[in-house]
């Protein structure tokens, strides 16, 4: 009785898991992330590097204002571990 009680509980939680997953599907299909400061298109995990290299990049991220406001200043050394289409 409890080996067909355990198995029913993992069985209905399956299931659930599958249906939230499922859900949260649709909605990634319905609707692109979006930044939530400046609302711009977020990437996708399988984006190619014509997104880096998109003409509206600069405007949209601001690379510079962005060192700006956290303090890096010109001959400062950072490290940049992000991905790069030009590396």
């Amino acid at each position: 009785m409890i080996l067909r009680l355990r198995t029913t509980r993992r069985l209905a939680s399956t299931i659930a898991l599958g249906l939230l997953l499922g859900l949260q599907c649709i909605h990634a299909a319905q609707s692109p992330p979006k930044h939530p400061l400046t609302g711009r298109q977020i990437a996708d995990v399988y984006t190619d590097a014509a997104w880096l290299d998109r003409p509206t990049r600069e405007q949209e991220e601001q690379p510079d204002r962005a060192l700006e406001l956290i303090g890096i200043k010109p001959g400062m050394i950072v490290a940049d571990v992000g991905p790069a289409a030009d590396s």
